[in-house]
């Protein structure tokens, strides 16, 4: 077992059951998307983002962080989602275990406890907005979209290849 796999182990030990499953939901203006845990890396405060010339729209830059490059998606060219509100950015790091992205929020994440799983409503329509979605998440009055991660990582790779 490596030692990420280990302290989710001690985690999840230490919030109780687990087989428990939890969501991270994270706000960008006035929208919020929920992202399940088991992606979730870290939550950093913004390092300085580099942008890269000529890149496509997907790619807000790129951040050094503990000397690896971490590529900043801009994940509302894959949902539907408010722009982040630059002067005040955190990054939420992301992965699917193969490839780590950066993804910007405008405040700390919050843990949601799955209790059941009627809690998660599927995606109904195959249209453009929702090809990279979970299903959604009800939190409060509202509908929250939980990102698929995996199939995120993929259409950047296919675009990188096209692009």
């Amino acid at each position: 077992m490596d030692i990420k796999s280990e302290i989710r182990h001690r985690l999840f030990k230490a919030l109780g059951d687990e087989d428990e499953k939890y969501l991270i939901i994270a706000r960008r203006k006035k929208s919020f998307f929920a992202v399940p845990f088991e992606y979730v890396r870290e939550v950093i405060p913004p390092p300085p983002i580099k942008l890269l010339p000529l890149s496509p729209p997907f790619l807000k830059g790129i951040i050094s962080h503990f000397g690896r490059i971490v590529p900043i998606l801009e994940i509302s060219e894959f949902i539907k989602i408010d722009e982040p509100e630059m002067r005040r950015v955190m990054t939420f790091l992301v992965s699917d275990g193969h490839y780590i992205a950066g993804i910007l929020i405008n405040e700390y994440p919050e843990f949601k406890k799955i209790e059941d799983e009627g809690e998660i409503f599927p995606v109904q329509t195959e249209s453009e907005e929702n090809l990279f979605l979970r299903g959604f998440v009800k939190e409060g009055e509202s509908l929250l979209p939980i990102l698929d991660v995996p199939l995120i990582f993929e259409e950047v790779r296919k675009r990188i290849k096209r692009w």
